[in-house]
């Protein structure tokens, strides 16, 4: 019967030991502030320069904005669905509008409900929009009024 008890605990001790990763203990270093960033960017690993880029459009645009998101991605699971999710979350506070539906057809009339389209990484010659601010990835366009 005690060596069921002591069995267990061993068992209890080797998986908490083999949980552990040294990722939790960098946190907690001097470096924390290029921990935090590199932290904030692996949501966006598969798109690397989206996230450096809607935070230009974020410093560019006004709470409350409608920005439609442009991505070089035309189908919903082929990428543009995990490009416009994450550009949601960077640009909180402001109205994201899709061009592209979950079925991959293309919503060309939510242009006309935008009033600015983040364009990361593809043409961006829109009529009626000219270009306010352009990153290294890709412009800003407002509508013109």
């Amino acid at each position: 019967m005690q060596w069921r008890v002591w069995g267990a605990r061993a068992a209890f001790l080797l998986v908490i030991a083999g949980a552990f990763q040294p990722f939790y203990l960098r946190m907690l270093t001097p470096a924390h502030d290029a921990f935090a960033r590199q932290v904030a960017n692996l949501p966006f690993r598969k798109t690397p320069g989206l996230h450096e880029f809607m935070e230009g459009v974020r410093a560019h645009t006004a709470p409350g904005e409608r920005i439609a998101i442009a991505v070089p991605f035309t189908r919903w699971d082929g990428g543009y669905a995990y490009a416009y999710t994450r550009s949601t979350y960077v640009l909180a506070g402001r109205w994201t509008v899709p061009l592209v539906d979950a079925n991959d057809r293309p919503l060309p009339r939510n242009l006309e409900t935008a009033d600015s389209i983040a364009a990361w990484r593809v043409d961006a010659t829109v009529r009626g929009f000219v270009p306010v601010w352009r990153g290294k990835d890709g412009v800003l366009l407002r509508r013109q009024r």
